[in-house]
């Protein structure tokens, strides 16, 4: 049976072009519904795509564990959680992963495989290779479009009278939830 979370399975872009379409159906509204709500489904599932697949964050059995890998068009990624009375924030960056406790007793996480216990201070550790993997056939008619696909030329949003979609800034860290910001040049 497949695992929606066992993203580290799959190739990271096209996991980043899945994550797209969720994020993106209500801010580029493309259903044209967005006026009626969001999709909380859509926005959960951004969430986990982000802080369970490219976070790898797992809990069971009283552990809690990660696994980042990221993308190449996602140059960070942090979140922060509470666990067990504690409040964690992760910070994710292509070549390393940095965990800090900011409220709490001492915790013991494990980092692709690895145990480490926070305390007081942040522990920064390195992130192996993406290991190779053959990218999954996708159903029929279901393949995402690319990412960097997504956003529409100043000039073709003119035409159709709309605003031009344009990619959001690479903004400072802010601690307030997920962030994911895309590398330079990407959309």
């Amino acid at each position: 049976m497949w695992d929606p979370y066992e993203c580290v399975a799959h190739p990271l872009e096209l996991a980043h072009d899945y994550l797209a379409e969720a994020a993106l159906v209500d801010l580029q509204d493309r259903h044209s519904n967005t006026r009626d709500g969001l999709h909380m489904a859509a926005l959960a599932g951004a969430w986990m795509a982000l802080v369970a697949g490219f976070g790898g964050m797992r809990a069971g059995a009283g552990t809690l564990a990660f696994r980042p890998q990221l993308p190449s068009g996602i140059s960070r990624l942090t979140f922060r959680i509470r666990y067990r009375d504690r409040k964690l924030r992760v910070a994710i960056t292509p070549g390393s992963a940095r965990y800090e406790l900011l409220a709490g007793e001492p915790l013991a996480i494990t980092h692709h495989g690895e145990q480490v216990l926070l305390a007081g201070q942040p522990v920064v550790l390195g992130i192996p290779p993406v290991p190779f993997s053959i990218p999954p056939g996708q159903p029929e008619g279901r393949a995402p479009v690319p990412h960097a696909r997504r956003v529409r030329p100043a000039e073709e949003a003119e035409e159709a009278e709309e605003a031009p979609m344009k990619a959001l800034p690479d903004r400072p860290h802010d601690d307030r939830g997920v962030e994911a910001a895309l590398a330079p040049g990407q959309h």
